[in-house]
């Protein structure tokens, strides 16, 4: 049997409870009570983090289809929607690992980041500077695709694609109001002045649309001479 019980101190606690009858010269029996609250307390725990796995794995499912119809869209040949689409969901892959480690509750900003700069093998080459933040599951979800589409143009088009090209990512907490105001500038210098586009493909709706939602706030590109700025603001407290 299972029972809760108010101690003294007013605290509340799980005890199991076992009784076996002895017969003998008389019938009695011997009972053995333990305290289960740890059990309990892990018990409640798993059941919490299976929920919330089951509704990631639905938001899950809805990005990706999203990642797949807007690839669709921007891919020129079969070949290159696989090689985009391939990117994009081991980028997805990428951040859920850093959660895991945080048990779904929290992903580090810094490391998160260079996780993602370190998969195009440049995290030499980036400077990464700001107070520790530890991101909600969807925020960590959000930075970590903006990161990697951020790399991506990068690479393809920005300081990434010259030697000397650097990128410098810089962000701040400033407490207004008993709220956490929050912002993060990803800045490109030494590479090729960035060109605007006409036709912005899913990389951008990331930067500007959802990204942004993830921490209520708005983002900014800057086209500079030196190399592309993007600027995210937002507010932490969830």
């Amino acid at each position: 049997e299972e029972y809760r019980l108010t101690r003294p101190d007013g605290r509340m606690i799980w005890l199991e409870n076992y009784r076996a009858a002895v017969k003998g010269s008389g019938q009695h029996f011997i009972g053995i009570t333990q305290d289960i609250s740890s059990r309990k307390h892990y018990e409640r725990r798993i059941k919490g983090l299976m929920r919330e796995l089951a509704h990631r794995v639905k938001n899950q499912y809805a990005v990706i289809l999203a990642m797949v119809r807007e690839t669709n869209k921007q891919a020129r040949t079969p070949q290159e929607f696989e090689s985009l689409i391939q990117a994009r969901i081991t980028a997805l892959a990428r951040s859920h690992d850093l959660l895991v480690h945080g048990e779904w509750e929290s992903a580090d900003l810094e490391k998160l980041l260079v996780a993602h700069v370190e998969a195009f093998g440049l995290a030499d080459r980036l400077q990464a500077q700001g107070p520790a933040v530890a991101l909600s599951a969807m925020a960590a979800q959000y930075f970590g695709m903006a990161f990697h589409e951020l790399c991506t143009n990068a690479v393809k088009h920005g300081a990434f694609s010259v030697p000397e090209g650097r990128v410098s990512v810089r962000w701040e907490i400033v407490v207004d109001a008993a709220q956490e105001n929050f912002t993060l500038t990803w800045r490109e210098t030494g590479g090729p002045p960035p060109q605007q586009t006409d036709n912005p493909g899913f990389g951008s709706k990331v930067l500007h649309q959802l990204m942004p939602t993830a921490i209520s706030g708005s983002s900014e590109t800057e086209l500079a001479p030196n190399g592309l700025i993007w600027r995210v603001t937002g507010r932490l407290s969830f």
